[in-house]
């Protein structure tokens, strides 16, 4: 998510989670240069400890190193998937800092993007409720989702335009590892089976219950709703062997994002936009299969 914190953001294939010796990186030239760094205090430099010009620095942070390939492959998907180069579309360094703490000696239990220094942060996690964040590809691929999202159009972080945000991010990331949890290999690491969110297990699967609930303009909730319109949809759109749909979703969302929404839109101005590019890029029965997901969520 973008600049604040997010609350609680497939199964993973191990990037390196369980490598027991550091892995040889081949600098990757033709993808932006991404770097990561470990935190090293607030207001202390970060250090460099792996890059896609400079290699490992410190062959013995191996979260640094799983943090790497994650983003790797992440900067791959979208650039496969999307034709994205970096998360602005302009070959940007991808930097990222690991190991951040909101405060000394407590690491963070969660990963944001900060849209002022233009980097993605990732806790450790106290053990507990999260391992470290940056490991886990589809958290990177949310992340990195919203500095897709911030560069091509200026939402509010509360309510709808912000549950805009939470749900393409969401959308986005399930691509890089073709199901629809996220998080799951770094959420509550002594439980099996649970993610930070299950896109297939919705609490708020309509505008009704939404309206009903404390949380109402929370980003997170707010996007579930628009979440839940995408599953929808996407088995509408599935081939004859029940297959392709999501993949068709993330398209219309990528250009719904790039190319239709209009700046601090609301579900209205995202119904909109996601219609305009399924008849453009589908035809008009994928057009249908949109406004059928969104009326079925109260939108």
């Amino acid at each position: 998510m973008p600049k604040t914190p997010i609350s609680p953001i497939s199964p993973i294939s191990p990037i390196s989670s369980r490598l027991k010796t550091p892995p040889t990186i081949t600098p990757f030239f033709k993808l932006p240069n991404i770097g990561v760094y470990r935190f090293k205090g607030l207001g202390t430099p970060p250090e460099l400890i792996v890059s896609s010009t400079g290699g490992v620095l410190n062959k013995n942070d191996t979260t640094a190193i799983q943090t790497y390939e994650a983003a790797l492959d992440v900067v791959k998907y979208y650039n496969s998937s999307f034709n994205r180069d970096s998360y602005d579309n302009k070959h940007s360094d991808v930097r990222i800092v690991i190991g951040y703490e909101d405060a000394p000696g407590r690491p963070l239990n969660n990963a944001y993007w900060n849209s002022d220094d233009k980097t993605l942060y990732f806790g450790d996690g106290d053990g507990k409720l999260f391992s470290p964040l940056g490991t886990a590809r589809d958290v990177v691929a949310h992340e990195f989702g919203h500095a897709v999202i911030g560069s091509e159009v200026k939402l509010t972080y509360t309510g709808e335009s912000g549950g805009i945000h939470e749900s393409v991010a969401d959308i986005f990331a399930t691509g890089v590892d073709h199901n629809l949890q996220i998080g799951e290999d770094v959420f509550t690491p002594g439980i099996k089976g649970d993610a930070i969110r299950d896109l297939n297990n919705l609490t708020f699967k309509t505008v009704e219950l939404l309206k009903a609930s404390e949380y109402r303009d929370e980003p997170h909730a707010t996007g579930e709703v628009l979440s839940q319109a995408a599953v929808l949809a996407s088995r509408s759109l599935n081939d004859s062997k029940g297959e392709g749909g999501l993949d068709k979703i993330r398209n219309i969302w990528y250009t719904a994002i790039s190319d239709n929404l209009k700046n601090h839109s609301g579900f209205a101005g995202f119904r909109q936009a996601t219609e305009s590019a399924a008849l453009k890029m589908y035809g008009p029965e994928a057009r249908q299969s949109i406004d059928d997901a969104f009326k079925a969520v109260g939108i």
